[in-house]
């Protein structure tokens, strides 16, 4: 029993589907209004059958940094609505904005430093 080619082209240009192009990257791309084989050479992944785009190693690894950098933005995030909703509780539910603007005009006025 040979290997089964995949097809590619759901609805292509031509009305049919395209066997693999085994130079290719085995990823099925959608451009305009048909569905093609990637386009790049194959060099990554089990294999070498990905181009390094879609190579699946490498899109774990992004996905993981990307999910890092969010997970740390949004500490920080939390933390300053934390800090806000803190000193609009204590304020009597003055705006964070107000209190800032009340803060530098303390600044100006009596040379006062805040930490």
């Amino acid at each position: 029993m040979g290997t089964k080619k995949r097809m590619y082209g759901v609805n292509n240009a031509f009305g049919r589907r395209l066997p693999e192009n085994t130079a290719l990257c085995i990823k099925e791309v959608f451009g305009g209004f048909y569905s093609h084989q990637c386009t790049r050479k194959r060099r990554y992944g089990k294999g070498k059958l990905w181009c390094k785009i879609h190579d699946p190693d490498y899109i774990k690894k992004k996905d993981k940094a990307s999910q890092k950098e969010y997970d740390g933005k949004y500490k920080i995030w939390k933390e300053k609505n934390r800090r806000a909703c803190l000193i609009e509780k204590l304020c009597g539910h003055i705006s964070t904005n107000k209190l800032h603007m009340y803060k530098l005009t303390l600044k100006k006025r009596f040379r006062l430093s805040f930490s």
